[in-house]
């Protein structure tokens, strides 16, 4: 019962949080047990995210923009294409 509750609490936790938890020099309980113990994979113990490149990023913001751009003309263009619909079916 005290696992599971434990577990439930510990579900969102992320890799800083784990790290913390985890004892290294635990004379019964195996790194990999503790782990097991807590609900999260022994990899996320060790893991290091790797920084994103500046041009990368700019890279990302680009394609962002320019799809954001291409999302606008179409809006627009349904827009007028429908206005004028309007236009033509009322005879203004």
């Amino acid at each position: 019962m005290k696992l599971e509750w434990l577990k439930k609490r510990l579900s969102g936790s992320d890799a800083r949080e784990l790290r913390k938890l985890v004892d290294h020099d635990h004379p019964e309980l195996s790194v990999s047990r503790q782990c097991a113990l807590l609900g999260h994979p022994r990899s996320t113990l060790y893991y290091q995210p790797t920084p994103v490149r500046e041009s990368t990023r700019l890279h990302i913001g680009l394609l962002i923009h320019t799809g954001l751009d291409a999302l606008a003309e179409q809006v627009e263009w349904k827009y007028d294409g429908i206005r004028g619909q309007l236009i033509r079916r009322d005879g203004q």
